[in-house]
């Protein structure tokens, strides 16, 4: 039996917004279910954030909230069946639907808290809704080349992390092989553009999209049970330089990271060399 649609509760009350309470299940293909509970800006749970790429406009799948439904796009269904864990429940944020998109008077007022809200949840889960095999594979690299980095250059900041020949060296001893096919999909998603077409995807279909990264106290990035975190990401981009641009480093402006990724920019833009 088709459930009704869902009815959201009476007006949300100055300060005060919802959380969606994800249910857990052991099996993939169940629907997204949950509850919704009304909290305080002030004094809230622990919660996450998440945020997606919308897709098209249109309803073409279902959540299930309470004793009703509310129509959601195959992207957010797909995220939340990725996130939602075996055991336990858990407390998310998610615009689209912890919103009442229906009452504009809500909807403003809303907006106008979601960069408070972000900042205090515990975290905000970038989800990359793609087809792509490679991207786990390309995270798993970024994240060993991140650690690498840093036992290499250490923790400083990119701007005074010095490059030696025996950092450097340090450095190469804890990399792969070059000939390991893992290079490849990091390569992948940087030269093909792959990471660029979901980054700028998914800020032209979520207006909010900015505030998540700007306003976050921690960002992950996930994909198909993949995760990331964003600092380990760029420090992970930043060590790839040193892979995919080993000629760099002879340069004489080639003082810190920060210098080499600027060099390479600036006069081999479009270069694919491995």
């Amino acid at each position: 039996m088709a459930r009704p649609e869902h009815q959201y509760a009476s007006r949300l009350n100055w300060g005060q917004f919802r959380l969606f309470e994800l249910m857990p299940t052991s099996s993939s293909s169940d629907a997204p279910s949950g509850k919704f509970i009304i909290t305080s800006i002030h004094q809230p749970p622990p919660f996450r954030v998440l945020s997606y790429r919308w897709g098209l406009a249109g309803a073409t799948d279902w959540v299930v909230c309470d004793s009703g439904s509310i129509a959601v796009t195959l992207n957010l269904v797909e995220a939340l069946r990725d996130i939602r864990h075996p055991m336990k429940r858990q407390l998310y944020w998610i615009d689209p639907i912890c919103i009442n998109q229906q009452d504009p008077r809500e909807k403003g007022v809303q907006v106008g808290m979601m960069a408070q809200i972000i900042s205090i949840a515990e975290e905000t889960v970038l989800y990359i809704n793609s087809t792509s095999p490679t991207i786990g594979t390309a995270f798993e690299l970024l994240s060993h080349l991140s650690f690498a980095r840093h036992n290499a250059f250490g923790y400083r900041c990119l701007s005074s992390t010095i490059v030696t020949v025996s950092s450097l060296g340090r450095y190469r001893e804890a990399l792969l092989r070059p000939t390991d096919p893992s290079w490849r999909t990091v390569k992948d998603l940087l030269s093909d553009g792959v990471f660029e077409r979901l980054m700028m995807t998914h800020f032209s279909n979520s207006v909010w999209s900015m505030q998540d990264f700007l306003c976050a106290s921690k960002l992950t990035l996930r994909w198909n049970g993949h995760e990331i975190g964003a600092s380990e990401l760029c420090s992970g981009l930043e060590a790839y330089e040193l892979h995919a641009y080993p000629n760099l480093i002879k340069h004489p402006r080639a003082h810190t990271l920060a210098d080499v990724g600027q060099i390479r920019r600036e006069f081999m833009p479009n270069s694919t060399d491995s």
